[in-house]
């Protein structure tokens, strides 16, 4: 805490938010609040931004209302449902943003010396290729390069990027961002099932989900429609684990990644075919690229490899 007596500053030690200048005492945004206030922003929920940093919501909240207070201006409104932003709130955002990224490259300087942390994250049918490439404590073979990883679905990992929680990130979808990044490849989907399940003679195709409706489910029932097939739900999980036991088990089709189809399983083909999609390694805006470079890589060489996934090397299947 500062305290003024006259012309002369005191700061207290542990004073995270103070400095001194010629003027008097001015107060300093912790990072964290801003990359919290970025990623309610981002994901349009403060429940969601809390999950992401492993608060609760009440901390969260309790960080935007330290914010507003070091502004002095509400950012948020509270009469709009929902997250809107006050005309202050939309200028602080675009700052935080801009504030986030130099603070970044000031401190990857620093870190020549000692390990670099880069936040990674990819959806599960990439987490079993890239853990293969790095050592026992998440580190690049023969870099100083160290991966924290969160493993989430495409939607929620481009969050991550945007709000600067993630510096890196391996994502699925049609967003622009995807088609605009350095390294992009076409990811093709398919149907799996159990080896001996039969289900030609349903006219419900059965259909094995997620309660979310994540990219593959999107995928899948767009092709449904397209066909004008009809179908049911007959499995609902969000884990998928869960929902690739309920395929082992006979119970119906999964849609996956045919990158992700496990040696349990076939690729069934007399089902409309999946449309393939765009993925990509996308960066945080400012990240200094040429210090990352063996990690990139690293990353590009483990994703061009089709044929490992999570339980091991893929005994692809296809039933006609």
């Amino acid at each position: 805490m500062a305290v003024h007596q006259g012309n002369r500053h005191k700061l207290e030690l542990g004073d995270p938010i103070a400095h001194i200048h010629s003027g008097g005492v001015q107060a300093v945004v912790p990072t964290d609040v801003l990359r919290t206030f970025i990623a309610i922003c981002e994901f349009g929920s403060f429940t969601k931004a809390a999950r992401l940093f492993g608060l609760t919501q009440p901390a969260i909240s309790a960080q935007v209302r330290k914010l507003e207070g070091l502004v002095g201006a509400s950012l948020i409104s509270r009469d709009a449902p929902g997250i809107s932003l006050t005309a202050r709130g939309t200028e602080i955002l675009t700052l935080a943003r801009r504030l986030l990224s130099i603070n970044d490259q000031i401190l990857a300087g620093a870190r020549s010396q000692t390990a670099l942390v880069v936040r990674f994250g990819a959806p599960s049918a990439f987490i079993g290729s890239i853990m293969k490439a790095l050592t026992s404590d998440g580190s690049i073979p023969g870099t100083n390069v160290r991966l924290h990883i969160c493993c989430d679905n495409s939607e929620n990992l481009l969050h991550g990027i945007r709000c600067g929680y993630l510096e890196i990130a391996c994502i699925v979808g049609d967003d622009p961002d995807i088609a605009r990044a350095p390294h992009v490849w076409s990811e093709e989907f398919v149907w799996a099932c159990a080896p001996r399940a039969i289900f030609q003679q349903r006219e419900l195709v059965p259909l094995i989900s997620s309660p979310n409706r994540v990219l593959p489910d999107r995928i899948a029932l767009d092709a449904l429609a397209r066909a004008h097939r009809k179908y049911e739900i007959v499995f609902s999980a969000n884990d998928r684990a869960i929902r690739y036991a309920a395929a082992q088990s006979g119970l119906g089709y999964i849609p996956v990644p045919r990158r992700s189809v496990l040696s349990t399983l076939v690729i069934e083909q007399n089902l409309p075919p999946l449309r393939s999609m765009p993925a990509a390694i996308i960066t945080r805006e400012g990240l200094d690229l040429v210090e990352l470079d063996p990690l990139l890589a690293m990353m590009k060489a483990a994703l061009n490899s089709r044929k490992t996934v999570a339980d091991g090397v893929m005994d692809e299947a296809v039933r006609l």
